[in-house]
């Protein structure tokens, strides 16, 4: 990302901290010096359980501030990053990332130094893949029922017609 803002950031600095495009609302909001707006209400069939563990344990926002570390307040938090899409699921933890598709098994890369995921680590770091595995199944189970934002069966069609697009591909070995 490049974030330039005359007066307020200072100019030619650069970090290799993990950002997210999460961060983008959190830390627009604090520049614009006003509060994120609450979540809206979890539905009657969603378990509430959920949604206020998840709050206590990762925030109502998926991204943060980045404000102060961009101002070079403070040096940026060590955290970790989770995604999930489709059956697909995502955790980075340090320079470690744990990929889970539906169709094979984790595989466990070291990011900063392997760019482009080419060298899965999961059977040469068991312990660390089991790990970032069960991170991942918490984060899982604490999410809300259905996501916030809703789930319309016209986006799920859409998405859909993309991938039935593709051809079959040779797994990469």
């Amino acid at each position: 990302m490049i974030w330039s803002w005359p007066g307020q950031l200072p100019a030619g600095k650069q970090t290799d901290t993990v950002i997210s495009s999460l961060d983008v609302l959190p830390t627009f909001m604090a520049a614009a010096g006003a509060d994120l707006l609450p979540l809206k209400p979890a539905p009657s069939h969603e378990d509430k359980r959920n949604r206020r563990r998840a709050e206590a344990k990762y925030g109502a926002y998926d991204g943060i501030n980045l404000l102060p570390h961009l101002r070079g307040e403070s040096d940026a938090a060590a955290r970790t990053l989770f995604w999930r899409l489709q059956g697909q699921t995502a955790v980075r933890d340090g320079e470690d990332k744990l990929i889970t598709l539906s169709h094979r098994p984790a595989q466990l890369f070291q990011v900063d130094s392997d760019l482009a995921e080419a060298d899965d680590r999961s059977r040469a770091e068991r312990s660390r893949a089991e790990q970032l595995y069960q991170i991942l199944g918490e984060w899982e189970a604490s999410l809300a029922t259905v996501p916030l934002w809703g789930s319309s069966p016209t986006w799920n069609a859409e998405s859909a017609k993309h991938y039935d697009q593709w051809g079959v591909r040779t797994e990469p070995r």
